[in-house]
């Protein structure tokens, strides 16, 4: 059994040695093709051993809306230190569409969990991105539309 030190004793991989949870209800409209950063998303987090593990989990509140049953969804991505992490390629990692009628306006909750390594212990920045899926038909994607709340959970994990 691995055992890591952080100046007030031993733990077991696994043990959760910080958690940190970052909300924010700015209001974000995209309704182009690229990724656009979630206003109120980015905080600056630091690790406290290298060796750790970061489990970034995410609750977001979006709102989907188009002028056609065509469908419509949205890609959020979390980005750690400028890179995107599992970055879904896609843009409709969340969809949804209207067999009948001729607009489609959907609001829910998108959840996602990723990981990272560590690697140092220097301080980082940690924020959401995200687009939708189409913009024709006024296509758009909304985060936190009508003072919604979403948050940012990260936990650092010993390994």
């Amino acid at each position: 059994m691995a055992l890591t030190t952080l100046g007030y004793g031993a733990m077991q991989a696994g043990t959760v040695i910080q958690t940190v949870i970052h909300a924010f209800t700015d209001t974000t409209t995209n309704s182009t093709d690229s990724d656009a950063d979630l206003t109120g998303s980015s905080f600056s987090f630091t690790p406290k051993l290298a060796s750790s593990l970061l489990l970034i989990s995410i609750n977001v509140s979006i709102r989907m809306a188009r002028n056609s049953n065509a469908g419509q969804g949205c890609t959020i991505n979390v980005v750690h230190d400028g890179t995107a992490i599992q970055e879904t390629p896609q843009d409709y990692e969340f969809y949804c569409y209207e067999a009948n009628g001729s607009a489609l306006i959907f609001k829910e909750r998108l959840n996602k969990e990723v990981s990272v390594s560590a690697s140092s212990t220097s301080a980082r920045t940690i924020k959401l991105q995200g687009r939708p899926f189409a913009t024709g038909d006024s296509g758009t994607l909304i985060v936190n539309n009508a003072s919604m709340t979403s948050t940012i959970k990260v936990q650092e994990i010993a390994q």
